[in-house]
């Protein structure tokens, strides 16, 4: 096909049709799947991260947030524990899911936090996972309408911050798909387009 969206193709042949007014490509990790699919190309990439979830003995987080330690450490209170992970920056791209158990959480969590505080000290290990981040070039998302395409938008490689972006995003998509324009706030430097113009929109902080 040539620039329909509402055709698919899977990598074994099968042919996949979509009904639909606009599609968008909200895959996440797999939006580079889905994006090949169409007929396009999206610089996306899933990468492993892993948290550890501990008890923190004779010390009481649940009046505290997240918090962010500048080594690259996060912590915040989950139910009676605390969660910490940290962003592994040689972590290669891939699909592993694997968690590195109590050798991860000595090394990158325990060591960090128990040289920021003493109370830290006893901290026990208790279960943890490894979980999957989608990644661009400069570590920021990408978002607006595909280029070549009048129907197919995208939405995806938000790292570890698609929480936090999630209203704004979801409003921008909405109001580019609806109305064919940003209007609450200006996000085009976003496109995925940015990438092929050399337009980067690094993001510094990654945790």
């Amino acid at each position: 096909y040539e620039g329909d969206p509402s055709v698919a193709q899977k990598s074994d042949g099968e042919i996949i049709e979509v009904h639909g007014k606009a599609l968008a490509n909200c895959a996440g990790p797999w939006a580079a799947h889905v994006a090949k699919m169409l007929g396009y190309e999206t610089p996306v990439y899933a990468v492993r991260r892993q948290v550890s979830i501990f008890d923190v003995r004779d010390f009481d987080m649940s009046p505290y947030g997240m918090m962010i330690d500048p080594s690259g450490v996060y912590f915040h209170p989950e139910a009676t524990n605390i969660l910490g992970g940290y962003a592994e920056h040689e972590e290669p791209k891939g699909w592993n899911l694997n968690y590195d158990g109590e050798d991860f959480f000595q090394e990158k969590i325990w060591m960090p936090l128990f040289n920021r505080s003493t109370k830290f000290e006893q901290l026990k290990h208790l279960t943890g996972w490894g979980g999957l981040y989608e990644m661009t070039p400069d570590k920021t998302a990408i978002l607006g309408q595909v280029e070549g395409f009048s129907n197919v938008y995208e939405n995806h490689g938000y790292s570890g911050r698609g929480a936090m972006q999630s209203y704004a995003a979801g409003r921008g998509l909405a109001e580019l798909m609806h109305l064919k324009k940003f209007e609450t706030l200006d996000l085009r430097s976003l496109n995925g387009g940015r990438f092929k113009r050399n337009e980067l929109v690094p993001e510094g902080l990654l945790i």
